[in-house]
């Protein structure tokens, strides 16, 4: 692809979004599909795009743009004079410091754009969970605060944060959108998903969790659930995909765990080895975090037919899994004969279940359904 540079391009002739991030954005996959799916919708509107972020600006369109967004140009953040000659009808961010520092820094010739901020998490409650701060927390609401009421457009990832935030008094006036993730497209099906994880023909059932070791993923919760689970069916396989099998393996072998598989893999091959699960682990305790967030890993599971067993913490998905061969459980209990009836229900009916997930997910969980309501608020920036 050409890239036209800054002062060759008409800036007059279409509207002007840019994508502003104060990071580095190649490196944090858990951005790119959601930025992605937003920039085609400005696309859609005839907009020209602009990634203005911390990256080479050279790489990023090479390795990101050119591939996933085209006709999308990369500025470096830092090149200033480049950034003078855009007017840009909307400023698109997805964190809360970014839009603290473009509401002070305002980079862009004049200010009369449309801010759009993504808020993704509540911040400040997963900061002291982190490090027990109230100080910290207390900056970070104020942070929070400022970005929300210098934006014009407020994107969330469910409802439940919604209502979270307006109980607690920090969601002034604006226009909010609800935003839940969601996928491209559904997976084909890969057939050697098993041979990935060593079994070959071996077809015992298999229990599966897909996901990080951090305390509020549960995942010791989820290998004690587990450990009973194999004390009740011996031969259960229990599949870990995760990108930090150390930590994993350490959880695991205090445990005394034996039949246990780790594997680790790129984001784009997830669902080679996901498929593999007959049953997937999403347990979350109750927390304001689990409460308002939307878990990426359900659509990972959903969108590869694999039925999904979670809490009652994660408001976002709780109903949606249970009315989709799901299950939920309560963390506080022994429910380790509930959860086995259920797993060996999900293998006698396997194929069948595989075929209505994905049919579902095809129709609930992409971004055309997802970005419904965004959709007619960018168009509406836009002035189409």
């Amino acid at each position: 692809m050409t890239r036209v540079p800054v002062s060759k391009v008409n800036l007059a002739s279409k509207p002007i979004v840019v994508f502003f991030e104060h990071v580095t954005v190649l490196d944090r996959f858990y951005l790119h599909k959601f930025l992605i799916a937003q920039a085609h919708e400005f696309i859609n509107t005839k907009s020209i795009i602009y990634f203005c972020t911390m990256d080479d600006s050279k790489r990023l369109q090479k390795e990101f743009l050119d591939k996933y967004i085209p006709g999308a140009l990369a500025i470096n953040y830092k090149d200033k004079k480049s950034l003078k000659q855009i007017v840009p009808v909307a400023v698109f961010v997805s964190s809360v410091l970014t839009a603290l520092k473009l509401g002070f820094s305002n980079p862009f010739k004049i200010c009369q754009y449309h801010h759009i901020l993504w808020y993704q998490g509540i911040i400040p409650e997963e900061s002291f969970l982190r490090r027990k701060s109230y100080l910290r927390k207390f900056v970070l609401i104020c942070v929070e605060q400022l970005a929300i009421r210098w934006a014009d457009v407020v994107l969330l990832p469910s409802d439940a944060m919604k209502e979270y935030l307006w109980k607690h008094k920090r969601l002034p006036q604006k226009k909010y959108v609800t935003i839940p993730n969601a996928i491209d497209n559904i997976p084909s099906i890969f057939l050697a998903s098993r041979e990935l994880w060593g079994l070959g023909d071996d077809n015992t059932p298999t229990i599966g969790y897909c996901g990080g070791i951090s305390t509020w993923q549960c995942f010791e919760e989820t290998v004690m659930l587990v450990s009973d689970l194999q004390r009740l069916c011996p031969e259960l396989w229990f599949l870990v995909l995760t990108y930090d099998p150390h930590n994993a393996q350490e959880i695991l072998q205090r445990q005394k765990m034996s039949r246990f598989i780790i594997r680790t893999s790129a984001p784009e091959d997830t669902y080679r080895y996901v498929q593999a699960f007959d049953l997937g682990l999403l347990l979350r305790r109750s927390h304001p975090i689990n409460a308002v967030s939307f878990p990426l890993k359900y659509l990972d599971y959903m969108a590869n037919g694999v039925p999904v067993c979670t809490t009652s913490a994660v408001d976002a998905i709780r109903e949606d899994a249970e009315q989709n061969h799901g299950l939920v459980i309560d963390l506080d209990r022994n429910e380790a004969e509930k959860v086995l009836d259920h797993l060996l229900n999900c293998v006698k009916a396997k194929e069948q279940i595989r075929d209505e997930l994905r049919n579902h997910a095809s129709q609930q969980w992409t971004w055309k359904s997802a970005n419904a309501e965004s959709r007619q608020v960018y168009a509406d920036i836009i002035g189409m």
